[in-house]
């Protein structure tokens, strides 16, 4: 017992003196993490946004990347509708056919683009089955939808001579709206900021 004593504050002190430094590597490293926990989460969250109206379509990112230089090459300078669909989804399926009319009525003053984020064989499918007179690009690896922050469809963007976004519909837009924004942007009649951002689901 006597030949013990000594020995067990020496031990205790050890403990101590481990747990003293385990406790501060561990909030070392926490310290550490938390800046680029927040980074990486701040950097998802840019990439993840929609482009609203006032910004600019990304054609620095779309130069090379294919659908995107077809895309650009298809709205540069000049007034554009841009429709991001899938062939799965059944509102995309009823947009069409309006998005056909808009083209049909709009189509000398604002150029009218599709991207499929699919295969290319179901989109092929999808363009004859359904008649779709709007050319259409396929956006297989979603790169194009990602740039312009599309998680939902169908999404539509409107855009200006500049290469601006006018306005941003998101879910299967009613017939009359989506002939308003045209007509509005086809005159360049002023929008208030609520109307540019606002989007209608359905």
């Amino acid at each position: 017992m006597d030949a013990s004593s000594p020995a067990a504050p020496t031990d205790q002190s050890y403990r101590e003196s481990l747990i003293r430094k385990t406790l501060a590597t561990v909030g070392l490293v926490a310290l550490l993490a938390v800046p680029a926990f927040f980074l990486v989460v701040l950097q998802r969250s840019t990439n993840l946004r929609m482009l609203r109206a006032g910004d600019s379509i990304p054609t620095a990112g779309l130069n090379g990347v294919d659908p995107g230089g077809a895309l650009l090459a298809g709205i540069s300078e000049k007034r554009a509708a841009i429709l991001f669909f899938s062939v799965d989804c059944p509102h995309c399926q009823n947009e069409i056919p309006i998005f056909n009319e808009a083209e049909r009525r709009f189509g000398s003053d604002v150029g009218f683009v599709a991207i499929a984020l699919n295969d290319k064989q179901k989109a092929e499918s999808f363009v004859r089955t359904h008649d779709v007179r709007t050319k259409v690009h396929v956006d297989e690896k979603g790169i194009v939808g990602k740039l312009f922050g599309v998680s939902e469809v169908p999404a539509i963007f409107l855009v200006n001579e500049n290469q601006r976004i006018e306005w941003v519909g998101v879910g299967e837009q009613p017939r009359t709206e989506l002939f308003r924004r045209l007509s509005a942007l086809v005159a360049k009649g002023p929008l208030t900021a609520a109307e540019n951002t606002e989007k209608i689901r359905k």
